[in-house]
């Protein structure tokens, strides 16, 4: 696989997953994280839409869609 640091963030591509990970503090709120507008903390500039909007692409390509915190950084894998 292939992978390369953007903005402080890491993107992998192996086979047929992309990963995306970056630092953070805690976890953020699995349950929520994916829906319209949810913010766990209001970020200035943020709407809310982005990791929703991601989510809407990968159920209409029927791409799985997966969170996780681990060792201080979100890691947000799509699998095509």
């Amino acid at each position: 696989g292939e992978q390369m640091a953007v903005f402080g963030s890491a993107v992998k591509i192996a086979g047929r997953k992309l990963t995306i990970s970056n630092a953070g503090e805690q976890s953020l709120d699995r349950e929520h994280i994916f829906e319209r507008f949810y913010q766990a903390s209001r970020k200035k500039g943020s709407t809310g839409l982005g990791l929703a909007l991601v989510a809407a692409v990968c159920r209409y390509y029927n791409f799985r869609l997966e969170y996780k915190f681990a060792d201080g950084k979100h890691h947000f894998e799509i699998e095509f």
